[in-house]
């Protein structure tokens, strides 16, 4: 039983550190491996049948399961089914991950997880040191938001174990590593990891209060002034300040916030669609908000806008179920640490969008795993059921992996070959992509169709073809509608009351986008409705236009405005 035991350990050290590694590769919207965790969680899972070996009664496994399922409800009614369903798989790490840490011996991979990323630490701390005073760290991550993140959830977890450790040589391994997430911290920049970082260490000393004596507060103050002469000798200590000014990320934040309460009037109970809430945005979005508006940069409220209220319900009843079991005085100092760092990325989550990298989902979810009740009691007479029902999920998790991954590596591909200026690679991997991809996937068929439409000075009929396709796997989208007007204009350039029209609508679904407007307001100009051209030009200062475009919009308007005088 004992190597059994061992092997099983093993097996689950090895598959979740192959797991967190592939997660680390940075979350581009379009890359076919960040589904690549929850594929193999879920298949080790099945195979090994433990899902018939839990114990139901488990209350955090109810509501993560809740969660999911309001996730699923969301993906499955969504208007938009290839983007649903990528996002549902990269959320669905979190319940995967914890039903597969459940019953484990999860400290070996805790020790590894948080080797690698203090690591990742140490790079982000030479960044700095080479690049200079303005600089923000984010190595190959997509957002410097998102490094700051992943070290800062584990940043209590290390001080708890300063609390732990048994002799002085382990304790001072703990500072070392401790100093360097700190450093690397602050080598991000992130102002919401800072925070999230801040609370958790709070949580950790009032937890392990009796054990703090008053030598040790007073050699704490030999880290703490070395932070605060590292955060005032650097830009960080300028943006924490701004934030005290309300400069314009913290305004533009607030604006968002207050657009996606707005928007939850669209459908409370079912949502606009998971994953979707950037195409209903643009109609809600303020001038004050400076966002690219693909994130609320609060996650509850994302998930109560695109899968309805009962998400969020159901993820603040989780995490308030956490912070329950937290005020319990016979916790392990385990349990301490993955606590402090679940209250770390919960608060994280108010600011930004942890949950949407796999890294950190996974993280909470074998964190949550500690505090699960899988040792107490029996297993139920009918555990087999939700256990097929799980599986059968997860299973149709690893087939939604393998009917849209590839299609995602086929348009990366594309891209790639594009940037690299191999324009036969582009047009073959865009053409496969097309006839064998997934047929609810749209960017293939957008991207060809305004390639040809770009190219050539009489495009083929096949492109009408392949824009109403992306119209119909994406209705709320106006690209289809901006190409298919540039397509009129080339086959026709006499008949411009059909182009008109089509920017009218691409304009009707997304009002903020400069491209359509600017066409628009030249064809308008060229009829001479100058008067009409001069209005749908102002209707832009309804939001901030992007910097590229400010050039063209100056010009625009005196030429309109000399115009109208005349």
């Amino acid at each position: 039983m004992l190597r059994l035991s061992a092997i099983r350990n093993f097996g689950f050290l090895i598959v979740s550190a192959l797991a967190f590694i592939i997660a680390l590769i940075p979350q581009d919207a379009a890359n076919p491996w960040m589904m690549a965790p929850v594929a193999i969680l879920s298949i080790c899972l099945i195979l090994s049948g433990r899902l018939s070996q839990l114990n139901y009664r488990d209350p955090l496994l109810f509501l993560i399961l809740l969660l999911w399922l309001g996730w699923t409800w969301g993906a499955i009614f969504s208007p938009v089914p290839f983007a649903s369903k990528v996002t549902l798989v990269i959320l669905s790490v979190l319940p995967v991950g914890y039903l597969f840490a459940l019953g484990q011996d999860v400290r070996k991979f805790l020790y590894g997880a948080i080797g690698i990323i203090t690591i990742l630490a140490f790079a982000a701390i030479v960044h700095i040191l080479i690049n200079g005073y303005y600089s923000r760290a984010r190595l190959f991550f997509d957002d410097e938001n998102i490094l700051g993140g992943l070290i800062a959830f584990v940043i209590p977890m290390v001080l708890n174990f300063h609390f732990s450790a048994q002799n002085r040589k382990t304790r001072i391994l703990i500072h070392i590593v401790f100093a360097i997430l700190t450093g690397g911290l602050l080598a991000t920049q992130s102002r919401s990891a800072f925070i999230g970082a801040l609370i958790g260490i709070a949580f950790v000393l009032f937890k392990n209060r009796t054990s703090i004596s008053r030598r040790s507060l007073k050699l704490a103050l030999i880290p703490v002034s070395i932070l605060l002469i590292a955060l005032f000798t650097t830009y960080f200590g300028e943006r924490l300040l701004l934030m005290l000014q309300m400069d314009k990320d913290v305004t533009g934040r607030f604006s968002l916030y207050l657009s996606a309460l707005r928007m939850l009037a669209i459908d409370p109970l079912h949502g606009v669609g998971l994953g979707v809430f950037h195409l209903y945005y643009p109609h809600y979005k303020t001038l004050a908000d400076n966002s690219a508006g693909f994130w609320v940069h609060l996650d509850p409220l994302q998930w109560a806008v695109e899968t309805g209220i009962g998400t969020a319900i159901a993820f603040y009843t989780l995490f308030g179920t956490v912070i329950w079991q937290l005020c319990r005085k016979d916790l392990s100092p385990l349990q301490i640490g993955a606590g402090a760092s679940l209250v770390t990325i919960f608060t994280i989550s108010h600011i930004n969008y942890p949950f949407h990298y796999t890294a950190m989902a996974l993280l909470a979810g074998i964190f949550l795993s500690v505090f699960s009740a899988q040792k107490k009691g029996s297993a139920l007479r009918w555990r087999y059921l939700p256990a097929a029902a799980i599986t059968i999920f997860l299973l149709c998790l690893v087939w939604t992996v393998m009917q849209t991954a590839p299609t995602l590596y086929l348009w990366t591909k594309a891209l790639k070959a594009s940037q690299n200026s191999d324009m036969q690679t582009y047009a073959d991997n865009l053409q496969i992509c097309i006839d064998k991809g997934n047929p609810t996937f749209p960017a293939c068929r957008i991207e060809a169709a305004g390639f040809l439409i770009r190219r050539m000075p009489d495009p083929p009929q096949d492109v009408l073809t392949w824009l109403r396709d992306a119209e119909a796997a994406n209705p709320a989208s106006p690209e289809a509608d901006i190409w298919r007007a540039q397509y009129y204009l080339k086959k026709n350039p006499g008949n411009l009351k059909l182009p008109t029209d089509t920017l009218h609508k691409a304009l009707d679904k997304n009002p903020t986008l400069w491209p359509p407007r600017s066409l628009l307001v030249q064809i308008l100009t060229s009829q001479k409705k100058h008067q009409e051209a001069f209005d749908i030009l102002q209707e832009s200062r309804n939001w901030q236009i992007d910097r590229n475009a400010l050039d063209e919009y100056y010009k625009m308007e005196r030429d309109l405005m000399e115009k109208l005088k005349k």
